[in-house]
């Protein structure tokens, strides 16, 4: 991520980035028949999270899908998650905290996709930023 954007140009930035990845999760979910909210109506934890990745993606600390796994299920543990066999958000448990390898497919493929539409949505927001900087005139 480019250091030199104000505090109050990251901010929505990583918001545009999460919205972005969690609509890609959507379509992803909705083509094998699983039910996903949109963004605005996600809890104040889910969306933590997932800005939680999308950080993790643009410094540099996550570059795989094993590696995205891995930090959602630091994520969760810090925040007091275990395995559950079905999603409990009252007792926080969930199914997918195992292993990226212990993942059904279709889990594995949602790792795989948040890493690169964050990549993409972030060269997204590079070049816009290069091509305002172009054609800016002299001295703004």
């Amino acid at each position: 991520m480019e250091l030199s954007l104000s505090q109050e140009q990251i901010k929505p930035r990583l918001e545009h980035v999460a919205r972005l990845a969690h609509n890609v999760y959507r379509a992803y979910m909705t083509s094998v028949s699983k039910l996903s909210l949109p963004y605005d109506s996600l809890d104040p934890h889910t969306k933590e999270s997932l800005l939680d990745g999308v950080v993790s993606v643009l410094v540099g600390a996550v570059k795989s899908p094993q590696q995205s796994h891995e930090n959602w299920l630091r994520f969760k543990a810090d925040a007091g998650w275990i395995y559950g066999e079905e999603l409990d958000r009252e007792r926080k448990q969930h199914p997918c905290i195992c292993s990226f390898d212990n993942l059904p497919i279709t889990e594995r493929v949602k790792d795989y996709l948040f890493v690169f539409s964050v990549q993409a949505a972030n060269q997204m927001y590079e070049d816009i930023l290069a091509e305002r900087a172009a054609s800016a005139p002299e001295g703004s």
